[in-house]
């Protein structure tokens, strides 16, 4: 591999292509996974983070579904959804599904988390029309 100070001597677009061959070689990315795909990788992420840093809760009036992952990470609180349950004026349904944080919304975990999705969805939905009539 290459030395950290070695690394530090290219170009950003060289840095990254380095790590994405890097990776791929040893088998961890996705098929198809290149360096352009790894650029929007890193630009979301970017996004994310700064849209984490400086957004600001603030309750509201209603109620919320939280789709909280069966798998926690150390690091990760035991409930995340306690924070949401103090800013909604209503209830806060909490629906536990598997996968962790950044797995539960791909592969095998994707197929619950939209069932338990459009079924939340659709009883919501329910309770409007009912409620309007």
């Amino acid at each position: 591999g290459i030395e950290v100070e070695e690394l530090r001597k290219l170009d950003a677009d060289a840095q990254l292509a380095y790590l994405v061959e890097a990776a791929r070689s040893r088998g961890g990315l996705p098929p198809g996974f290149d360096i352009d795909a790894a650029r929007r990788y890193l630009e979301l992420l970017k996004d994310l983070l700064h849209a984490m840093y400086t957004w600001k809760a603030r309750t509201f009036d209603g109620s919320a579904v939280f789709f909280r992952a069966r798998q926690r990470a150390t690091h990760e609180p035991d409930h995340p959804e306690l924070a949401w349950i103090d800013l909604a004026s209503d209830s806060v349904e909490v629906h536990v599904v598997p996968g962790g944080h950044n797995t539960m919304q791909t592969g095998p975990h994707l197929r619950t988390l939209a069932t338990r999705f459009r079924s939340s969805f659709e009883q919501r939905m329910s309770r409007l029309i009912t409620a309007g009539r």
